[in-house]
């Protein structure tokens, strides 16, 4: 497992090496080629290291390669309503069911390895995960407006403050994600809030009104009045980033790799670069 986690940690500054590049060139002529147009209704898609794509759709999640053939699918309707897919550790897919408090973990066969049932966990109102390193899990729990790790183990081993008294307002956030041992969690009303590797708040970024965003290394990217934008954490540059298709039925692009993703409504578009 360390060496897989240093083989993704490798591959993920590859991926950040190339988005420096397109950002540096967006502002330009930039030369996408379509690769595959799927014709699919889905409502969250997400991408691994490798390429591949993950979409909701119908409450099952579809596989397809990076080539946009379509490779597995997987549906249990006993689990409740599918809200996100963490594909993180593409060996290790997480599923999240909140209706039913549930994590499920998928192979890349897209099988059921494992099961957190997080009410089992003393997490009674879980609305948002995200994956984190050595297999653990962040879960944010409505009821007391915290933070909670979960190791592989199953143990709770970091449980923030009530975040909503330490900022001084209500927040009902809808995405989050870990990168470099930062958490980042969009609350759409006052921004993109960052905790520590212990779940202690650290400041909010001021991007509002946004569904969701990607970070990859000093860059968070995201999309907003139908523009792709790039912020530089260091420099707070704010940057448009040219995509190689708009359309008014966009709902949000992601970079992967040296492959452009495009999310609309009815259609996924695959663009190589």
């Amino acid at each position: 497992m360390k060496f897989y986690c240093l083989q993704m940690k490798i591959r993920m500054k590859k991926s950040a090496l190339f988005l420096f590049s397109l950002l540096s060139l967006s502002l330009n002529n930039v030369n996408y080629h379509l690769i595959a147009s799927i014709p699919i209704d889905a409502s969250v898609m997400t991408i691994d290291q490798f390429s591949n794509c993950y979409l909701i759709s119908e409450n099952q999640l579809i596989e397809y390669d990076s080539l946009g053939k379509m490779a597995a699918n997987f549906s249990d309707k006993n689990l409740g309503t599918l809200s996100n897919i963490d594909a993180f550790n593409p060996l290790k897919l997480q599923l999240f069911y909140p209706d039913n408090g549930m994590i499920v973990t998928l192979d890349n066969k897209l099988a059921i390895v494992a099961k957190i049932k997080l009410h089992e966990l003393d997490i009674q109102q879980p609305i948002l995960i995200c994956s984190s390193y050595n297999d653990a899990v962040w879960v944010y729990d409505q009821q007391d407006f915290k933070l909670k790790k979960i190791e592989s183990t199953l143990q709770v081993s970091q449980i923030s403050g009530n975040i909503s008294q330490t900022i001084g307002y209500d927040i009902k956030p809808i995405f989050m994600v870990e990168n470099n041992h930062w958490i980042y969690m969009n609350n759409p009303e006052s921004g993109i809030l960052v905790f520590d590797i212990y779940g202690s708040y650290y400041k909010t970024i001021p991007i509002t009104g946004i569904s969701f965003f990607q970070v990859m290394e000093n860059q968070l990217l995201y999309f907003k009045d139908n523009v792709f934008r790039s912020y530089d954490f260091h420099t707070l540059e704010d940057k448009v980033i040219n995509l190689p298709t708009l359309s008014k039925t966009m709902i949000y692009p992601r970079i992967e790799k040296n492959k452009f993703y495009t999310l609309e409504r009815g259609l996924i578009e695959i663009f190589s670069y």
